[in-house]
Parts: structure tokens; sequence; C-alpha cells
């Protein structure tokens, strides 16, 4: 995620669907975001509806949200917990910036 920030290409946010039934999973998520995340610490949605959001990018683990949020100019990126979630976070990453690098030659 730091190097998605620092490289300036991205305005990045986290969009996240807390449950609704449990008041207390939104300050857990804030808590978490806070601890693991917290250059994005101010860039928080709690939305149960991500795809209202608008952006260019979603990476989620959840394949809910792929055909909601892909259209011609919202990309879907699906990042699976259960596999390395290492070399697949490199792997997203790395597309992504090779990606606006190339869109901006």
């Amino acid at each position: 995620v730091n190097k998605l920030i620092d490289s300036n290409l991205f305005e990045i946010y986290i969009l996240s669907v807390p449950l609704h039934t449990s008041p207390h999973s939104y300050s857990e998520k804030v808590e978490w975001i806070h601890e693991h995340l917290p250059r994005l610490s101010n860039r928080v949605i709690f939305t149960q509806d991500k795809s209202i959001i608008m952006g260019d990018y979603l990476i989620d683990d959840s394949l809910h949200w792929k055909e909601k949020w892909e259209s011609e100019t919202k990309k879907f990126i699906h990042f699976n917990p259960r596999k390395n979630t290492k070399d697949q976070w490199e792997s997203i990453v790395n597309n992504l910036l090779n990606s606006k690098e190339n869109d901006h030659k």
C-alpha cells in the first residue's frame, strides 16, 4: 500500500462494509486501519454498497463486487486472501504501477 501511496499516481481510499447489525464493527475496523494502514486512517469510507463510490479501481477480496463495480472505466481486481497474499499483493501493485506509467507515456 505504501508503494502505491508513494507513487503519487493514485488517490487511495479504503472502502469498507461494516456489519450493520454490529455497531462495534465500525470502531474495530477503524482501529485495525490505524494500526496497519495509518497513512490511510483519514481516507476511510464506510458503505453498504461499494459500487456507488466513484473510482478507477477496486481491489477487494469479495467477488460479490465484481459485477457491480466493473464498467468501461472501472476495473475490479480480486485479492484472494486464501492465496499467497504477499506475492499476490506485489503482483497487483506492480500491475497497477505499470498500467499508470504506461498511461502517462
